[in-house]
């Protein structure tokens, strides 16, 4: 059931654009089966999965996977957890962990790609390890097996720059042709130092958190990334600080304060920079009146769009998407 209270349905208006999987063993035949983590996974004994798909007004049922990337182009596609809502957007992906149950759903007209990559349990143990080991180490024990259990922060993802260089790459590439599975192997290991990065940028932020036990900064962490999540899925929408702080679970003064610790910025300045690069993509990506964008992304009227929109950009949008389409970019 979604949190809005329309229930899950198999996929409609659903295009399989591509399906590229990675198994670990060679069976060939296996490769025709129909992706279904529930069912699948457990028979063909976890394998590491690259699923690419394209759907319109689409949705989901809830499903059960491994250690996952969400992240989608084109478009926006939300997923639910029993912890959060969180829409994945252009420029941001979704880490859950495995056993994280959740359920999915696209509401637009225009297909929306989905590149979810699965890693099979153990994998991202190894693999981590192995960037952390010292090389003479690695040397005398290259099938390490005693990797502790890693556990990350899931939550929404700003793309840095090699992270979206490596997805962008991997949806331009899987939009294009069938890559052999040797390429597509590599894919796993490169994704899997870039969320390394990302596991280490979220530490940081958790120890500029106050509190006494590392489990206590981590939990206010979580409530704080559902707060961020929550802006980001509800940009459009006519929001506040308490009603942020309430899918928190903390007191609005209290989320005010952790937040600017934790992401150097209030949640209101987080929203309205968000709101302005999503501006700023549209009016580089669509043909799109700049009335329609201003009302798309909740603002009251055209000339506080554009007022706000010069403050932040220098330039009118009108003006801002003459400049980008004579440059060129």
């Amino acid at each position: 059931m979604r949190p809005d209270g329309h229930r899950l349905v198999s996929k409609k208006n659903f295009v399989t654009a591509r399906m590229m999987i990675l198994f670990d063993h060679p069976d060939p035949d296996r490769s025709q089966l129909e992706l279904d983590l529930d069912l699948i996974c457990p028979e063909l004994g976890w394998c590491n999965i690259i699923a690419f798909t394209r759907s319109a007004d689409a949705s989901s049922r809830e499903t059960q996977g491994t250690l996952s990337i969400k992240c989608a182009f084109g478009g926006t596609e939300v997923y639910a957890t029993p912890t959060g809502q969180y829409a994945v957007a252009p420029n941001r992906y979704l880490i859950l962990n495995q056993g994280t149950r959740y359920s999915g759903w696209v509401e637009s007209r225009t297909p929306v790609d989905s590149l979810c990559v699965f890693f099979r349990p153990r994998f991202a143990e190894r693999c981590l390890r192995a960037l952390a080991r010292p090389s003479a180490e690695l040397l005398d024990d290259p099938d390490d097996t005693r990797a502790a259990p890693v556990e990350f922060v899931e939550k929404l993802y700003h793309h840095d720059g090699g992270m979206m260089g490596a997805l962008e790459h991997l949806h331009r590439t899987l939009s294009a042709a069938r890559p052999s599975p040797g390429w597509m192997e590599e894919q796993f290991h490169l994704l899997l130092a870039h969320m390394a990065r990302a596991h280490l940028d979220a530490a940081a932020q958790i120890a500029r958190l106050p509190g006494l036990r590392r489990s206590t900064r981590i939990e206010v962490y979580r409530r704080l990334s559902r707060g961020y999540d929550f802006i980001e899925a509800t940009l459009s929408q006519p929001i506040g600080l308490s009603q942020i702080a309430r899918e928190a679970a903390l007191s609005p003064h209290h989320f005010l304060r952790l937040f600017r610790q934790a992401f150097g910025c209030t949640p209101h300045q987080h929203r309205t920079l968000r709101r302005m690069e999503q501006a700023r993509f549209m009016l580089e990506h669509s043909e799109r009146p700049v009335t329609d964008i201003c009302f798309e992304l909740g603002f009251e009227s055209p000339t506080s769009f554009s007022l706000l929109f010069r403050r932040h950009s220098g330039l009118s949008p009108s003006a801002y998407r003459r400049n980008v389409r004579g440059s060129g970019r």
